[in-house]
């Protein structure tokens, strides 16, 4: 009888350990990989500028591709195009420079990816859609 007893009290802690380890899931946010944005007039080989965002850490990543006079701006928009986060921009042909932006977890966004010369954001491109 001792023995049934310890069985059944060992089946019911291992039932509640199972339970509390379901309880908690855990949430995989969705990268979205480079888009690039081209002046209208570059062959589509090359790039003036390229970003993408990484939900692991909620991390933007911006590249100039080019020579071309122009910067390479970015921002986290949700599905509206309404800004989630801060600019990260960058200049220089070969430089990149990567950000984190501390988004709520599954909070979807886009990667809004603009040229720019002083005051002037054009040409851009929104990417597909992501999860912080």
């Amino acid at each position: 009888m001792g023995i049934t007893k310890r069985a059944s009290a060992a089946v019911a802690a291992a039932a509640l350990i199972g339970v509390a380890v379901c309880a908690t899931p855990a949430y995989a946010g969705t990268d979205i990989g480079w888009t690039k944005v081209n002046l209208g007039f570059q062959p589509p080989p090359g790039f003036s500028g390229a970003g993408e965002f990484k939900s692991n850490g909620d991390l933007v990543r911006v590249c100039d591709g080019d020579d071309d006079g122009f910067g390479v701006s970015a921002w986290l928009v949700d599905s509206e195009s309404n800004a989630l986060a801060r600019v990260v921009h960058v200049g220089g042909k070969g430089k990149c420079t990567t950000r984190t932006r501390n988004l709520r977890e599954g909070t979807a966004v886009k990667l809004l990816l603009c040229l720019t010369k002083g005051s002037r954001g054009t040409p851009c491109k929104t990417s597909g859609l992501g999860a912080a």
